[in-house]
């Protein structure tokens, strides 16, 4: 009879997620895109026509059931002319994500601010009740960039009470403009 007091030794926990550790991300540049960001791993890259006008360049990272992290850019056929139609096209960017979801999405904060020079805001976006979404929109010219991160909304089981905010943060504040590369 084999002895059961001698059971395997239970294996160990996986390695805790690359999310987890902003500072050993990689740089992700886009010369074409003409900015630079950090992901945790590499980024999927996709081109999706919108309209006759209008191509959706996404670069993504993560999944729905963990952290997901995505630049979109499109060139914008109307551009705003100057700083006050730019800040206010990011308003109607911002009224436009929360038009009828109401029960489902609640702005928690937003902030104007500039990147790199240019016009952009700062969204963080109570979504489902469980999830979080931090975003950050930037006009430059005729470019709009539009930078997400979904995350679970903060809990306390975490090394910080804010853990997923501040990687939401880091993820952000990595992404920058660069000189976009010529055609």
């Amino acid at each position: 009879m084999p002895n059961l007091s001698l059971a395997q030794e239970p294996l160990p926990p996986p390695p805790p997620a690359k999310d987890y550790f902003p500072r050993l991300w990689k740089d992700f540049i886009s010369t074409e895109g003409g900015f630079k960001v950090r992901y945790p791993g590499d980024p999927k890259e996709s081109v999706e026509p919108r309209s006759k006008s209008t191509v959706l360049h996404s670069f993504w990272y993560g999944s729905d059931k963990f952290i997901y992290y995505t630049v979109n850019y499109r060139d914008l056929p109307n551009p705003p002319a100057n700083q006050t139609e730019a800040r206010e096209f990011l308003k109607g960017e911002r009224d436009l994500r929360m038009t009828g979801v109401e029960g489902k999405m609640k702005l928690l904060s937003e902030e104007e601010i500039t990147r790199d020079g240019y016009p952009a805001i700062i969204l963080e976006i109570q979504l489902f009740g469980d999830r979080r979404l931090r975003e950050l929109d930037v006009i430059r010219g005729a470019r709009h960039y539009h930078i997400m991160v979904i995350t679970f909304s903060n809990h306390k089981a975490m090394a910080s009470d804010n853990a997923y905010g501040e990687i939401a943060k880091s993820f952000l504040d990595s992404f920058h403009l660069i000189e976009v590369a010529p055609r």
